[in-house]
């Protein structure tokens, strides 16, 4: 799909993006992520966390959750349990949003709980 739309108007990279983490396929993420980075929480979480995967949690990893706070604060409160998140998903996302970071959880929250150690660095961060 985003060979045939490069612009990818229907957010596709979103849902590649959790999907490649989630199987932990990190040398494609890392060239999704080149190609399309965005400054969404999906996108800047997914660095992060990419960064955590190949290097461990040093200044690389540091630098891209910060980023990815700064992109979004309200994903690590989901993502650790510390706020629950809605029976219903959110209707419209909005980027930084409550919403864009509880459908970033609801998609991704599995890459993290799967990679060991990472919600224990997020935590550690946050």
């Amino acid at each position: 799909m985003l060979r045939l739309n490069p612009n990818d108007n229907q957010g596709i990279r979103y849902v590649l993006a959790g999907w490649l983490a989630e199987l932990g396929v990190d040398q494609r993420l890392a060239k999704l992520l080149d190609a399309h980075g965005d400054g969404s929480a999906a996108l800047c979480y997914a660095a992060a966390l990419l960064a955590f995967w190949q290097q461990g949690p040093g200044k690389r990893a540091g630098d891209l959750l910060k980023q990815a706070c700064s992109a979004n604060p309200h994903v690590p409160a989901y993502l650790l349990g510390r706020r629950p998140l809605p029976d219903q998903p959110p209707e419209y996302i909005g980027f930084g949003d409550e919403a864009e970071a509880e459908a970033y959880i609801s998609e991704n929250r599995q890459a993290w709980q799967r990679t060991s150690g990472a919600l224990e660095w997020l935590a550690s961060r946050t």
